[in-house]
C-alpha cells in the first residue's frame, strides 16, 4: 500500500486521478445517452402505439357504420317482402273467390273479376321481378 501512494505521488497521482475521472465521466456519458436513446425508443413506441389506437378507432367506427347500414337494409327488405307477402295472399284470395263464386264454364272467358285478379297477380309479380338486383347494402347517403 506504502509502495502504491509512493507511485502516485507527484504528478503521476495527478495524471492517474485524471484518468479515473476521465474513464468516469466517459462511463457516464454513456449511460446518459443509453438512457436517451432508450427514452426515445420508449416515445416511438408509444407514438406507434397511440397510431394504432386511432386506426382502430376508426375501424371500428366504420364497422360500426356498416352494421348500421346492413341492419337498415335488413329492415327494409322485411319490409317489402312482408308488403308482397300480404299483396300475393290478397291477390290468391281473391282468385280463389272468383273462381268459387263464378265458375268458368267451358269454352266460356273469363269475367271481370277474374280478370282484374289476374291482371294485378302479373302486375305485382312484374313489379317484384323487374326490381334490378343491386348491391346487398345500399351506399350511404
Amino acid at each position: 500500500m506504502s509502495r502504491l501512494l509512493a507511485l502516485l505521488a507527484g504528478w503521476k497521482g495527478y495524471a492517474a486521478a485524471g484518468l479515473v475521472s476521465a474513464l468516469l465521466a466517459s462511463g457516464a456519458t454513456g449511460y446518459a445517452t443509453a438512457l436517451s436513446y432508450r427514452l426515445t425508443i420508449v416515445q416511438m413506441q408509444r407514438d406507434q402505439a397511440d397510431a394504432n389506437a386511432r386506426d382502430s378507432q376508426a375501424a371500428l367506427a366504420g364497422f360500426v357504420v356498416q352494421a348500421g347500414r346492413i341492419q337498415s337494409a335488413a329492415q327494409a327488405l322485411l319490409g317489402l317482402q312482408d308488403g308482397l307477402g300480404r299483396q300475393f295472399d290478397v291477390i290468391s284470395k281473391d282468385l280463389q273467390n272468383a273462381i268459387k263464386s263464378h265458375p268458368l264454364p267451358s269454352g266460356c272467358m273469363p269475367d271481370d273479376g277474374r280478370m282484374r285478379a289476374l291482371r294485378q297477380a302479373v302486375a305485382a309479380a312484374n313489379t317484384a321481378a323487374g326490381t334490378k338486383p343491386g348491391r346487398a347494402v345500399p351506399d350511404a347517403d
